[in-house]
């Protein structure tokens, strides 16, 4: 099973570049509906993103605050320190670690006034590889170089 998540939303946060290429902004994604005695309601869901070089310099070049993009990556948990729940538990925050990011708009304009290309996602170079779970070694045993202890001879299985 891979650790993979797609969201889509409107970019709350300004982007901004950290001194070491990477950036985190958040995400909100909103859904109306009908109640059933007929008012109107809203569920909303916001998600911390984050990204790491090319990624991360594409989303700074090519979206503003306000843009509705679609972002594919793994879930990543954040140790909230000094916050343990009610049981002394420690609390933890959920994140995203962004390796594609894509426009879901089209005909929106940069901050800096050029149509942002729409045609390709932005991705990383390579995909994060898949950790594998290594195999259990078995160890066979001969007749010949079996334990003392199993080197009783049966009878032959009547069935």
């Amino acid at each position: 099973m891979q650790n993979k998540v797609r969201f889509e939303g409107t970019i709350l946060s300004e982007i901004k570049l950290t001194q070491y290429g990477s950036l985190l902004i958040r995400m909100q994604n909103t859904k109306e509906f009908t109640k059933k005695d007929g008012t109107k309601g809203n569920s909303s869901c916001t998600m911390t993103i984050s990204a790491d070089k090319d990624v991360a310099q594409q989303l700074h070049t090519r979206f503003k605050k306000g843009d509705v993009i679609s972002v594919e990556g793994n879930l990543a948990k954040k140790k909230m320190e000094g916050i343990t729940d009610p049981n002394g538990y420690e609390v933890y925050d959920t994140w995203i670690k962004a390796y594609k990011v894509d426009a879901l708009g089209a005909g929106i304009e940069t901050t800096q006034g050029k149509p942002r290309p729409v045609q390709q996602p932005i991705t990383t170079s390579a995909r994060p590889p898949i950790k594998q779970q290594p195999k259990p070694v078995i160890q066979m045993h001969t007749s010949e170089a079996m334990p003392a202890e199993f080197n009783e001879q049966y009878e032959e299985l009547p069935f």
